[in-house]
């Protein structure tokens, strides 16, 4: 095939995958379908059905669109973020958050690592006490991308919206951090619990400062100039600075947005000619951001789909999608008790709503592959399972 007939199919490949995703964004908007469904099921199709792509080439690629995923819809989430609307919620989201998020753990360790004790399982396999509580982690918080993208579209009461909102933000920030703390725990056996302490109480605090101070730093940069692609050199930088000084990237970016989305409400020390700057330019910057996390979720969702092998020829993998199914469902029932005692205790109500607003998506998908670069030997069943998980919690 000449190279001209490559690059021409290659760019008609980009425009279906960006067609694919505009077309999920309407389906969110009108039907409230969250997107990450169609485009792991694009991915599927491109991918392990149709063999157009082929997943090899872009498995490498996953941890890079996953942290760029991370950083715009974080920022997307965070600068259309009222402070007070967020401090008001933050109480009982907080609360719900580590309920639902513990359950979710204390789930998993009783499937993966007891109940295999007690009775076998065919097709599951073994599972440390470690290895479980990393799946649990993994899997243990709703997904904050999707939960706010579909709770906008559905014209929920914005009270209600809100509070899920933020519970969501805090779980994925709950799986990233204690996702990380499982496998120092992993790596570094004799871990003491005031060590694991200290290092989530850092994770937190350095995230606040980095993220603080950048939002400052962009004020002054968009007070200045009009080209909003320096923005995400400064997100990205921010996001790998947080990282290098043990903090957590997703939080810090949040962090960041909140304050420069809420800078006439805070006791910021800037001019009031660059807060008047940035809240006129606020709505160019959502916008632009808007798009730009659109293209990566486009891309990262299509990736899920093309690694979620659905060959029903093999046993292994219809195993995995069967464990995935079942634990979406036990993930939904686990949450039913907290939703029921946080929506009575903060009166916001709707306790249903709040225990099916619980789909899994960007933070599970990203850590689903690290057990993969760690070399796990359970790392298929991880990844299968994990994107199963996801697919059939944004189904229910």
């Amino acid at each position: 095939m000449a190279e001209g007939e490559i690059v021409a199919q290659s760019l008609i490949i980009v425009a279906a995958v960006l067609g694919s995703g505009y077309l999920a964004s309407q389906l969110m908007k009108s039907k409230g379908v969250p997107e990450s469904i169609f485009m792991i099921s694009a991915g599927v199709i491109l991918g392990p059905v149709l063999k157009i792509l082929d997943t090899a080439d872009f498995a490498p690629l996953a941890p890079y669109l996953g942290g760029m995923a991370l950083i715009a819809i974080m920022f997307d989430s965070g600068l259309g973020t009222d402070i007070y609307e967020l401090l008001g919620q933050s109480k009982h989201a907080f609360i719900l958050a580590i309920l639902s998020f513990f359950s979710g753990v204390a789930l998993l360790v009783f499937i993966l690592y007891i109940l295999p004790i007690l009775i076998v399982i065919p097709g599951l396999p073994v599972f440390t006490l470690k290895e479980a509580v990393l799946y649990g982690t993994i899997v243990g918080g709703s997904s904050g991308a999707v939960v706010a993208s579909v709770a906008k579209s559905i014209g929920m009461k914005k009270n209600l919206s809100m509070f899920l909102t933020v519970e969501s933000i805090l779980t994925d920030a709950l799986c990233i951090i204690g996702t990380l703390t499982v496998l120092m725990w992993i790596t570094i056996p004799d871990l003491a619990p005031i060590q694991i302490a200290r290092f989530i109480g850092m994770k937190f605090i350095v995230s606040l400062l980095t993220g603080s101070f950048f939002a400052l730093v962009l004020a002054h940069l968009i007070h200045r100039r009009q080209q909003y692609t320096a923005i995400l050199t400064l997100l990205i930088l921010l996001y790998g600075i947080t990282e290098i000084v043990e903090g957590n990237g997703a939080i810090a970016i949040f962090v960041c947005a909140v304050v420069l989305g809420n800078l006439d409400r805070l006791p910021i020390l800037l001019r009031e000619d660059i807060i008047a700057s940035v809240n006129f330019k606020k709505e160019n910057i959502g916008g632009f951001h808007s798009e730009l996390s659109f293209l990566i979720k486009v891309f990262f969702y299509l990736e899920v789909g093309l690694i979620f092998n659905v060959n029903i020829s093999d046993p292994k993998m219809m195993q995995a999608m069967l464990f995935g199914l079942i634990i979406a469902i036990l993930l939904l029932v686990v949450r039913f008790p907290a939703a029921a005692f946080v929506s009575r205790m903060s009166g916001v109500g709707e306790s249903k709503v709040i225990s099916v607003f619980y789909a899994r998506g960007l933070a599970a998908a990203v850590l689903a592959f690290l057990p993969t670069q760690l070399g796990f030997s359970n790392s298929d069943f991880y990844l299968q399972s994990i994107a199963a998980i996801i697919v059939f919690s944004n189904v229910i």
